[in-house]
């Protein structure tokens, strides 16, 4: 996965697209709908691009792997560098 990622929104709606984009070419543009709007454009979703951003496997790993850090441990370990940032002075 990459770490620098462009963020999509559906303008009409304002919902954030994620992972599964619904795409239109209008205008020799692309845009991106979410799921709800392209439906009500079109059911069937004829003419619509489907792409899937990330495999599952991807996000699975991401999922299984996710630590959340407490602010302790961080100070904790910018203090740590710190003294011995000084004590090599």
């Amino acid at each position: 996965m990459t770490t620098n990622c462009i963020i999509h929104f559906w303008l009409l709606c304002q919902v954030e697209v994620f992972n599964i984009l619904f795409v239109l070419e209008q205008d020799k543009k692309h845009i991106v709908h979410c799921l709800n709007c392209a439906r009500k454009v079109n059911p069937a979703l004829d003419k619509f691009a489907v792409l899937n951003q990330y495999k599952i496997d991807e996000l699975i790993e991401v999922y299984d792997n996710f630590q959340l850090g407490s602010i302790v441990s961080h100070c904790l370990a910018l203090f740590d560098l710190v003294m011995l940032l000084f004590d090599t002075v």
